[in-house]
């Protein structure tokens, strides 16, 4: 028996789903708008959420990611009609685990429940097994454990793996992560940053050469690709590369061999490549800057990693792990923060995503190291002026829309913009959850961390936030 929400506001399209499980054996669980579906899914920790697209106060598309980052990170199934073309593809972009299109039966309803659960069942087994080790990895949304489960798979076989990303965002720290979880661990992760090498010394950084190659070679150089030999050689930014150095690279990733420079001994070199970039290659392909035989080659795994703003909920863990360890590295002790100054970072888009983030922390403290707590005026005015124009012009309360009443609203009369909805709707399930989880630990930090899934630093400031206990 499994616990299932189903976020619906059609009184139609609620029977055919309730009457489709319930002799299942399903707990079920109705809900006629997202925030009530929100509250729903946290209040009986639903395992699935059966949820349509168009609902009075919001576009279900568009909350997906708020449901499966809930607590138990539930399956979502996507319920799309015939004029939502799109939907289907956008959900499973997304990453829901299937979607009813209307007219559905109640098979087709029994059919996807069943296999999302053996699904849920299956991740779950697995996840206990394939934990990836890499301490400054740091976060638990549902977008970053998506990336982690991908590394872990990744780790486990040899294929060559492509990550994608816009800078700032770790690609190298997933690439290690990569390396020191797969059997090449023994081995040396070497880094070649391919924006850097100069074209005329490319030959000899990554092959080596013997003494005498060239004026000033006075003795045998290893090369990056032979340092590589039985562990991982990470090409760092190989979008940059020119056409000609693309060549090279295939040639080889073909042969695993080569020669350094001055030798005419083939060397036999076997090393796993990983490769980064923040640019979209199969563009770059179409535009004939980069060989498609080379991305073939280097995508046999693809992992993307998401932007700091996708996955706003890790901010928050960011910050206490990178002010303590900054505080460590500094040998001072260790800082508070505000909630003001966590509000103020949650609130920030994070262009340059976790690298900002970190940046931005280290000159907060760097700047005032005798101050026992992080404050929001320490914050680059940058940021500080975009948290005030985001409060301004988007936290007014709003009443859903009458829908078929045919009366044009004003901006006034409208929901604020989706970023701040889906903000003020999770902060009312977190508040109403961690409320329930402090009455039953009886305000146990320790217990109330371990039963929620979060750190106790961020119970703490979830507590004072919501005036838990008060």
């Amino acid at each position: 028996m499994a616990r299932i929400a189903i976020v619906d506001d059609e009184p139609a399209i609620t029977r055919i789903v309730v009457h489709a499980l319930a002799g299942e054996g399903h707990e079920i669980h109705c809900a006629h708008t997202l925030r009530q579906g929100m509250e729903t899914a946290v209040l009986h920790a639903c395992e699935v959420v059966i949820l349509d697209v168009v609902l009075p106060d919001g576009n279900g598309l568009e909350s997906i990611s708020t449901f499966m980052e809930l607590p138990g990170s539930p399956e979502v199934i996507i319920i799309t009609g015939f004029a939502e073309n799109d939907s289907a593809q956008v959900a499973l972009e997304c990453g829901v685990f299937d979607y009813l299109q209307k007219p559905f039966s109640q098979s087709d309803v029994r059919l996807a429940c069943t296999r999302a659960l053996e699904f849920r069942k299956t991740r779950k087994q697995k996840s206990g097994l394939s934990l990836v080790r890499c301490e400054e990895i740091v976060g638990g949304s549902l977008a970053l454990r998506s990336c982690l489960e991908s590394v872990a798979n990744a780790a486990a076989s040899n294929q060559n793996v492509l990550i994608t990303g816009e800078t700032g965002t770790g690609k190298e720290l997933f690439a290690r992560a990569l390396h020191d979880n797969s059997a090449r661990r023994v081995g040396n992760f070497v880094v070649v940053d391919c924006a850097a090498i100069k074209s005329s010394l490319m030959d000899s950084t990554l092959f080596g050469h013997e003494k005498g190659a060239f004026t000033g070679a006075d003795s045998r150089r290893e090369g990056l690709v032979e340092q590589a030999d039985k562990g991982t050689l990470f090409l760092d930014e190989i979008g940059e590369l020119t056409l000609k150095e693309q060549k090279k690279f295939l040639r080889l990733l073909e042969s695993r061999q080569f020669y350094p420079l001055g030798s005419k001994r083939k060397i036999d070199c076997d090393f796993r490549v990983v490769c980064a970039t923040n640019r979209d290659l199969d563009q770059m392909v179409l535009g004939g800057s980069f060989r498609m035989d080379l991305l073939y080659r280097i995508r046999g795994r693809h992992i993307h990693l998401p932007p700091l703003r996708e996955r706003p909920v890790d901010v928050q863990e960011l910050a206490h792990y990178y002010t303590e360890k900054i505080c460590r590295r500094m040998q001072i002790e260790p800082k508070q923060i505000y909630p003001e100054f966590m509000e103020a970072l949650a609130g920030y888009d994070w262009p340059g995503n976790v690298r900002e983030l970190t940046h931005t922390l280290d000159d907060c403290i760097a700047s005032y190291p005798d101050d026992a707590f992080l404050q929001p005026r320490y914050l680059p005015t940058r940021i500080r002026l975009a948290v005030k124009d985001l409060e301004e012009n988007g936290n007014g309360a709003a009443t859903p829309p009458e829908r078929g009443s045919g009366a044009e609203k004003t901006a006034a009369d409208m929901l604020p913009d989706w970023k701040t909805f889906r903000r003020l709707a999770l902060d009312g399930v977190e508040k109403d959850y961690y409320s329930r989880i402090y009455e039953q630990t009886g305000g146990c930090v320790k217990t109330m961390a371990e039963a929620s899934g979060v750190t106790r630093a961020r119970v703490y400031d979830l507590v004072k936030k919501h005036g838990i206990g008060r």
